[in-house]
């Protein structure tokens, strides 16, 4: 049995402002070059995702377990959130593409990267046996300073 039409439309379109978020705009009144980014990492042995970190436009980052619940969240400062800004208002970030040798195994956990912005969303695989340009790998690096800088152990 489907659905009724109504929770049907109100499905599509929740969907669509999660994909879309045409209205978001940052603290200077300019248009967000990010929605939200974020680094998962891959199981090799499963291809299940293990783990996530995720930040927002505003300053909102999230750790996430491998099915998605939010185990741990902090406000980054407004210098870090700057600082995506600047790296994601280049174009040539996100078209850019890793340079791959050789798989090195079938089991090697893997990493994905998302950029989430107001008209599309990009989705780049990294696998252990490539190489990130520039960009790209100035985004996973300051990923992994987010995760240890707020969600390490200590």
């Amino acid at each position: 049995m489907s659905a009724h039409p109504a929770r049907r439309r109100g499905f599509l379109a929740a969907a669509l402002v999660l994909l879309f978020h045409p209205g978001v705009i940052v603290a200077n009144g300019d248009p967000a070059t990010f929605v939200r980014v974020a680094k998962r990492e891959i199981s090799g042995k499963t291809g299940d995702p293990v783990k996530s970190v995720e930040v927002f436009h505003e300053g909102q980052a999230w750790l996430k377990d491998g099915r998605g619940t939010t185990l741990a969240s902090a406000r980054l400062s407004t210098a870090e959130i700057a600082a995506f800004h600047r790296l994601l208002a280049d174009p040539a970030v996100l078209v850019a593409t890793p340079e791959c040798g050789p798989p090195l195994g079938a089991d090697l956990p893997s990493a994905e990267l998302v950029v989430q912005q107001p008209s599309r969303t990009v989705i780049v695989k990294v696998e252990r046996h490539c190489r990130l340009p520039a960009g790209l790998d100035r985004l996973r690096a300051m990923l992994d300073d987010v995760e240890r800088k707020y969600f390490s152990r200590r």
